[in-house]
């Protein structure tokens, strides 16, 4: 140790220096500087001078001012317990401004040599090492690392959002799951899928659309009008209308076009040179996943019925309703019904599953007769019912409800006459501006509420 060499009097750091070579020859170093607390005595070391600070300009511990503010507190507690007898070493990193106003990463490490009966540091002895290009290095390097990262997981997301595009061959289903997934990777306001069928552009999903401008009265994006000169997706902004930025990405079929998947959005310049690659790459996995639910006729599934009760099914209500969503205003309104027998389970066990049947035969068919032109329907599920009245309001939809329901409590079954059916309807009345599902799942749980209070009743959702 140097306080074996020096004397306990107190000398200057000159004196100091001068008596003991071995400073001497460290003080060589660019990065080392010296410090007495008792005499206030500094000497600089070189890299002060490039940062242009002379010795007046550290004295009194002013190297403190200069460091940047995110650092400042670290640093201050680390010096603090070496000028308090706490610790003799400090090692650690922090970024200082120059004169210039740049800041520069700095590797310091401090020892305290010698101290005064007081703890008052007599020599403090520290090195600085200008670190600042390998920061900047390593910086690039964990940029580049993070873009690799991200690309990494885009391309995972893609990889998994085909995927699940590829369990469904329902056309309608697979338009929905397309922007479900492709949701996932890019921000948009409103989406619309379309298939090219002989010439004419159908509608396969549609969502979002909730001011009086729909895509069909969008001219230029129409299947029939695009003019695809190659596969990469065509970026319209700003457009006019509601949506002002419009992305098509193509759907091709080898290098046949068989349809398009158009986002839009509020805001000019929305979709970034990101969403644009991340589109071109979702249309090129998502084509050969599409095509095959495109195997079977559009009309024919849009025409499909249960085979049981001759209801048009979810698929084909689905279709019929994205039609309806284009040509209907927004704030037009409608109520769902749903319908769902009273103890089918009960019927089933102790009258058998063929009987169930006809219990259900019955029950689709005065639905039916309660239908209009504009109405829509469907079997949703295994005893559930789903219609949908077009412009009907909340009274005109109880009217109907409790129209079948009365009906259905007056069926007579000639195999087991002493068998009484009913229903339980829950009601729910909204406008198109609404997410039909969100509307189903109110209608659900009216259902729920009749079920809970009694059965054999209708009750609006409140």
């Amino acid at each position: 140790m140097l306080r074996n060499y020096l004397p306990l009097k107190k000398l200057s750091l000159q004196q100091k220096i001068q008596k003991s070579p071995y400073l001497f020859t460290l003080l060589k170093g660019t990065g080392v500087f010296m410090k007495d607390y008792e005499t206030g005595e500094v000497i600089p070391n070189t890299l002060w001078k490039n940062l242009g600070y002379s010795e007046k300009d550290m004295k009194q511990d002013n190297w403190l001012k200069f460091i940047h503010k995110e650092d400042l507190h670290k640093a201050q507690d680390f010096h603090r317990r070496l000028l308090h007898g706490e610790s003799d070493l400090w090692e650690g990193q922090y970024r200082i401004q120059a004169r210039s106003g740049e800041y520069y990463a700095i590797r310091h490490r401090a020892l305290i040599l010698e101290r005064s009966a007081e703890k008052v540091p007599r020599i403090y002895i520290g090195w600085d090492v200008d670190i600042t290009d390998m920061v900047k290095k390593l910086e690039e390097a964990n940029k580049q690392i993070s873009i690799y990262q991200h690309l990494l997981l885009r391309s995972e997301e893609i990889r998994h959002a085909v995927s699940i595009l590829s369990t469904t061959l329902d056309p309608y289903e697979a338009a929905e799951q397309m922007m479900y997934q492709v949701k996932k990777l890019i921000t948009f306001d409103a989406a619309v899928v379309r298939v090219l069928e002989e010439n004419e552009s159908i509608v396969l999903a549609a969502s979002g659309f909730t001011s009086k401008s729909c895509p069909l009265q969008v001219p230029t994006l129409t299947l029939t009008s695009l003019q695809f000169t190659t596969p990469n997706p065509q970026l319209y902004t700003p457009a006019t209308g509601p949506y002002r930025s419009v992305l098509v990405v193509p759907i091709y079929k080898k290098n046949n076009l068989i349809g398009c998947l158009e986002l839009f959005a509020k805001n000019a310049n929305h979709f970034s040179n990101e969403d644009i690659g991340n589109a071109m790459l979702f249309s090129e996995q998502a084509g050969i996943a599409f095509t095959n639910a495109l195997r079977y006729k559009v009309r024919e599934q849009e025409a499909a019925t249960d085979w049981l009760t001759g209801l048009p099914t979810r698929r084909s209500f689905h279709a019929r309703l994205n039609r309806m969503l284009l040509e209907s205003r927004p704030d037009e309104i409608y109520s769902i019904l749903m319908i769902d027998i009273d103890n089918f389970k009960y019927i089933n066990d102790n009258y058998g599953h063929l009987f169930g049947d006809t219990v259900l035969i019955a029950i689709a068919s005065a639905c039916k007769e309660t239908f209009r032109a504009n109405d829509i329907s469907c079997r949703y599920g295994g005893e559930e019912i789903l219609i949908l009245l077009h412009g009907a309001d909340q009274k005109a939809a109880t009217i109907v409800a409790e129209r079948i329901r009365e009906h259905v409590q007056q069926l007579s079954f000639t195999e087991y006459p002493k068998v009484s059916v009913t229903v339980s309807v829950g009601i729910y009345t909204t406008t198109y501006q609404e997410d039909i599902r969100d509307a189903i799942a109110c209608a659900d749980e009216a259902l729920y509420r009749a079920k809970e209070s009694g059965r054999n009743r209708c009750i609006l959702y409140n």
